[in-house]
């Protein structure tokens, strides 16, 4: 009986500490509480010093307070190997939190696995930096906007450089990306996200608060259908770079007055460009657009001049035939053609 008890107990130390995923487990959870089970369900917990239940908030690894109460969390670059679904238990219900960054903190798991849960972010959570895991951290594009929701107050959303995938954006499930709504930045470059833009035109059905998007180096096909990107007119930065997007220049592009930076180089765009002057009045703010290595063919734009702000110009590498009008480029930077 002595041996079984043993084992029995043995057993008791080796199971995993519950973490609670759900906004009732969490909600009368103190901020050191959650804290402490965060670091129960961190496995490589070395990184984490020997801060324990009973010292200060204040005193946990990459902690930064504002008097005594916790206002941001920075555990970049810390190779803690935990899985998201205790993050999205733990450090994203943080009261008074406005910045969590887990860049490059081996992050595992998949952002699904915390999306069939009713948890919810702390309401002053405004950036969520979870960028750089690599293969680790997975799920759909779908997941990623499910996260966005669950997180009202969420500002900036950084998932680059990891595992994320696109889905079929006629799936009955497609219309759950409307959580982006209420993100200013998104950034979704540099993973493992398929098949055409069609999932934005659920996804993006408001996204009027949108600055800045980035779904640069990623594996997206297809033509840059009509209406996918009309509603996000208040774009300051767009990146659609190195991917296999084809057919004609976007013409909702042209309707983004406010767009500075604008990027659709590496491609398979074709056909003629947008004439100088259309582009001058569709984008007048724009100050660096890179078009290269696309099969883009014609004539060059007849004139940039009319592109008050415009410093950076790349069109090498493309189809194009012509010249600018040197009388109107004085005070441009960097012209490439």
């Amino acid at each position: 009986m002595g041996g079984v008890a043993l084992f029995a107990t043995v057993l008791l130390l080796l199971a995993p500490v519950a973490v609670p995923t759900s906004a009732d487990e969490t909600k009368t959870m103190t901020d050191e509480q959650l804290l402490e089970r965060f670091k129960a369900a961190v496995r490589n917990k070395r990184e984490l010093g020997g801060w324990t239940r009973g010292d200060s908030v204040c005193q946990f690894p990459g902690a930064g307070c504002v008097g005594s109460r916790l206002s941001s969390l920075s555990l970049a670059g810390v190779p803690l190997d935990v899985d998201f679904r205790a993050i999205a238990g733990t450090l994203l219900r943080l009261g008074g939190v406005q910045t969590v960054s887990l860049r490059g903190a081996n992050v595992t798991g998949s952002l699904a696995d915390a999306s069939g849960g009713r948890w919810r972010c702390g309401h002053t959570l405004a950036q969520l930096d979870l960028s750089g895991n690599g293969a680790l951290l997975r799920g759909h594009v779908a997941d990623a906007a499910v996260l966005a929701g669950a997180c009202g107050g969420l500002r900036e959303l950084n998932l680059s450089r990891n595992a994320l995938v696109g889905f079929d954006w006629k799936d009955d499930g497609y219309t759950s990306a409307a959580g982006f709504a209420r993100l200013h930045v998104l950034d979704l470059s540099y993973n493992k996200i398929a098949g055409d833009l069609g999932w934005m035109v659920g996804s993006f059905s408001n996204c009027s608060r949108m600055e800045s998007l980035d779904l640069s180096c990623n594996v997206i096909s297809g033509e840059v259908a009509p209406g996918v990107l009309s509603r996000c007119n208040a774009l300051v930065s767009l990146d659609l770079s190195n991917n296999h997007l084809t057919g004609a220049f976007p013409l909702d592009i042209l309707g983004l007055a406010s767009l500075s930076y604008l990027n659709l180089s590496f491609n398979n765009f074709s056909g003629r460009l947008p004439a100088g002057d259309e582009l001058a009045a569709g984008l007048p703010r724009l100050a660096r657009l890179s078009l290269s290595s696309n099969y883009f063919s014609g004539f060059l734009p007849d004139s940039t001049g009319a592109l008050a702000e415009l410093k950076l110009l790349d069109l090498s590498s493309n189809e194009l035939s012509g010249a600018f009008t040197v009388v109107s480029l004085p005070e441009h930077r960097h012209l490439q053609a």
